[in-house]
């Protein structure tokens, strides 16, 4: 529910008018830019009566690129191992420290364009009635029209797995992947969603004596419609590599079969700006990834957005200022809300659905230029710094005309020579969801219902004051989904078992994902004061973080691969017993305030202990008997129809997924932060202020990852690592200017870098370090009868278009090995330095 808090009517004066005009911008304008126009007017209509309204309308239009990488690290595996995944976590990474840890596969560069018009309209009454009580109403509508596409394409190469001499080892025989065929691929998105909300909020607050209250009643109505669409380029596959790749960065090696087959081991891409992969190739490949003849077209999906909500909460409280001397109030709260949200498809996903579906025929000639020989655009994404090739990509238009033209290619007009029956259609909108898959549309509802209420008072015993409280959250809800088994088959190819084998064993069921949980929140805050200039505090708060009602109660899912050699069953369940994950943190600080000039120096200490954190691993070894007994139990109505979906390899590895709680940790940390104006300077240096703050966070938290034993059995592994998503270090210095109504300032940010998974081999993902540069102007004069204001603010300024923003790597930092080693995998273009130029006027 959007909560409205706005001025009130009677907060602007007895008449006010007021407008601005702001535009955002790229230095390298290509990216795209926003601007928007607000305007408020106001009017008392009587002293105690005002009414204020608001309208905003913003537009934006944008595009930016991301690239990721897929890569193969380590490229050869140990002495007798096929698999890195069966590598037992007491080998030490790198394995091999002779040779390329890495041999990137694929570059995906995705290329977004984003289209957006908002319009926010609000209303305020407000009445004083009396002294003693104020009501205030709002109402507020939001209107939000986007439109958006995505053109990834992916140059990358298929691999292959070989036992092969490896020269770097002096021929010694290892499983080396090596690259086998170039083959790009094209998958394209488009959104065109509506989203329109109406809002009503009234609240009030009335004194009587010592007493007093305040209360708030809202709802909410909003509506998401629209439709998403998705179409699927898959490019052929080219195995003549020596002749698609730069012969100046090709390396091959002989395989170990009996014609020494040379492979090829490296050289499709070499590093470019900021380290960043470019595909490495001869004047024919970049030919054969732009040519709309080499992409047949796969698939082309829409799907549904219609997701009506409602919501409405209430809230009250009520506060008691004692005439004791040592308890300053007691004051009592409660809250209630309560939300319905329906969607057409899964239930915690209403996009992730299908609505209409054109599949290609197996062996069909399906090719784009089939359609449209001029359908793939060529983006020389030079805005990024990359001019080696052309990006071919599949624009909105583009894919407005595959839409259009696939009805006629669904059935054979016998009128002509050629077969147009290329492609199957199917509308999943006359199918049933669980018989036809739950993939598609499920029309689903969920309700929410939360309650809460709380208790806290305020004592006083001379220099010292302490607020204490505890609350009480109930959190309900209701909601579905659909569950099946998977099997997949000793087939050649990715076979899987059909959906209706399940459906009329009733081993497709609707899963319940609701429950209720309990939350109690204790705390309390002592603030010591021996000088007026002297802030000691100390503060004590829990908080809580319940675990998503899926992991508490959920159908259990049975995953099974009867593949010699990879058999696997895996059964993934809920686990009602899964707590709640607590923190209890304590905070404190020592403050020092200026007696000449607004501002402060203080220093902070805080800790936090964690407890029954959610885990991220969730594969735990169990009996293969228990498991086993159990498969067979769930699958026993196949047992006489489909005997062999029971047939389990005689390797086959028994697993269960079960979230569990983890044994938790500390964190602990510093805080620093000064606020002063330099005033005691001489002649303009005095007009200058200052704000700096750091912040230091250690911690304790041994984090699990899955690992493999030197008996090849799943463990669970306990390492010792720095805290996830926490950055050690953070810093903010700046620097303003105020006189005769210029205003300047500067702000400097940096972040050291966090890791936000670890690996039993360091093979860690870390989000590395990063720093900004912001600064504002601003001139306010008077003129025209109102108080007028120029700005300009530029945002990001250490950062041009064509530098990267690395946004993950794999890496050893924050690892226990000796090795150093960085290999990005995601990298984003924004556009650099922006730009805001704007003026405001009140009347």
């Amino acid at each position: 529910m959007v909560e409205i808090e706005t001025k009130s009517g009677l907060d602007y004066g007895e008449f006010a008018f007021n407008v601005s005009v702001e535009g955002e911008t790229n230095f390298e304008r290509d990216f795209g830019e926003e601007y928007q126009i607000n305007g408020t007017i106001a009017k008392e209509l009587t002293p105690s009566f005002g009414i204020a309204a608001t309208l905003q309308y913003r537009n934006t239009d944008r595009l930016n690129y991301d690239v990721s990488i897929l890569d193969t690290v380590p490229p050869v595996l140990p002495e007798g191992y096929t698999s890195i995944f069966f590598v037992p976590a007491s080998f030490e990474f790198p394995f091999d420290p002779a040779l390329d840890q890495q041999l990137v596969t694929s570059t995906s560069y995705l290329r977004r364009e984003r289209a957006e018009e908002a319009f926010v309209g609000s209303v305020n009454l407000a009445w004083d009635i009396a002294s003693h009580t104020r009501l205030r109403l709002d109402l507020q509508r939001n209107v939000r029209d986007s439109e958006g596409s995505d053109s990834r394409t992916a140059i990358g190469f298929l691999t292959s797995s070989l036992d092969m001499p490896i020269p770097e080892l002096d021929g010694e025989v290892r499983r080396r992947t090596t690259l086998r065929a170039l083959r790009p691929s094209i998958a394209f998105r488009s959104t065109d969603q509506k989203f329109t909300s109406d809002t009503i909020s009234f609240r009030g607050d009335t004194h009587v004596g010592r007493w007093e209250f305040e209360y708030k009643l809202g709802y909410s109505k909003a509506r998401q419609e629209g439709s998403n669409t998705s179409i699927t380029l898959l490019g052929n596959s080219f195995t003549n590599l020596e002749d698609l790749i730069d012969p100046a960065t090709l390396e091959t090696a002989p395989d170990d079969d009996a014609a020494q087959t040379e492979r090829v081991i490296a050289g499709g891409f070499i590093p470019g700006p900021d380290g960043l992969p470019l595909p490495s190739l001869t004047a024919e490949g970049f030919a054969l990834i732009g040519d709309p003849g080499e992409y047949d077209l796969f698939s082309a999906v829409t799907n549904p957005i219609d997701s009506p909500s409602e919501s409405y909460i209430g809230e009250f409280q009520a506060r008691y200022n004692t005439p004791l001397g040592f308890l300053e109030y007691v004051e009592l709260g409660g809250k209630y809300d309560s939300s319905k949200r329906q969607t057409v498809g899964n239930v915690t996903n209403p996009r992730n659905v299908t609505s209409q579906r054109y599949l290609r025929i197996f062996g069909a000639e399906s090719d784009l230029a089939l359609f449209d020989p001029n359908l793939l655009g060529a983006d020389d994404i030079s805005l990024i710094g990359i001019d080696a090739f052309d990006l071919p990509y599949l624009s909105a238009s583009g894919g407005r005309t595959i839409f259009d033209l696939l009805p006629g290619y669904t059935e054979d007009d016998p009128a002509t020579a050629i077969n147009e029956e290329r492609f199957t259609f199917t509308d999943f909108t006359q199918l049933d969801p669980i018989a036809d898959g739950s993939g598609n549309l499920v029309p689903t509802e969920t309700t929410e219902d939360n309650w809460a209420t709380y208790l806290e008072s305020k004592f006083v015993f001379g220099d010292l004051s302490v607020i204490a409280g505890v609350r009480y959250e109930r959190e309900k809800r209701n909601g579905f989904t659909i569950s099946s088994p998977s099997v997949r088959l000793d087939e050649p190819g990715f076979r899987s078992e059909d959906r209706e084998t399940f459906v009329q064993a009733g081993l497709v069921r609707f899963a319940n994902t609701g429950g209720t949980v309990d939350t109690w929140t204790p705390s309390f805050l002592a603030t010591y004061r021996p000088h007026p200039n002297i802030a000691a505090r100390l503060g004590y708060f829990r908080s809580t973080v319940n675990p998503d009602f899926r992991l508490l109660n959920r159908n259990t899912q049975y995953s099974v691969d009867l593949r010699p050699g990879f058999g696997r069953v895996t059964i993934l369940e809920a686990n009602p017993d899964l707590k709640p994950s607590t923190t209890d943190n304590i905070d404190l600080d020592l403050a020092y305030y200026f007696d000449d000039t607004p501002g402060l120096v203080r220093a902070g200490f805080f800790y936090k202990k964690i407890n029954n954190n959610f885990t991220n691993v969730n594969f735990t070894a169990v009996d293969d008997d228990g498991v086993r007994q159990r498969f067979l139990d769930e699958f026993a109505p196949l047992a006489e129809s489909r005997p062999d979906l029971l047939a389990l390899p005689e390797d086959t590895e028994f697993l269960v997924n079960l979230p569990t709680n983890g044994e938790g940790g500390k964190i602990w940390g510093l805080e620093f932060e000064l606020i002063r104006r330099l005033d005691f300077l001489p002649g303009f240096l005095s007009d200058f202020g200052v704000l700096a703050n750091a912040t230091y966070t250690n911690g304790h938290f041994p984090t699990l990852v899955s690992a493999r034993s030197d008996d090849n059995e799943i463990i669970q592994l306990s390492l010792d690592r720095p805290l996830r998503d926490q950055a050690r270090w953070v810093y903010n210095l700046s620097l303003d200017y105020d006189r005769d109504g210029f205003q300047g300032r500067v702000i400097y940010t940096s972040q050291s870098a966090t890791v936000e998974a670890f690996d039993e081999f360091n093979l860690n993902t870390v989000v590395p370090s990063y720093d900004t540069l912001d600064a504002r102007l601003s001139y306010t004069f008077d003129n025209f009868g109102g108080l007028w204001s120029i700005f300009l603010e530029g945002d990001d300024l250490l950062r041009g278009a064509e530098d990267a923003d690395i946004r993950s790597t794999t890496s050893s930092q924050f690892g226990d090995g000796a090795a150093f080693f960085s290999y990005p995998q995601a990298y984003q273009f924004n556009g650099g330095r922006t730009v805001t130029m704007g003026i405001r006027a009140r009347f």
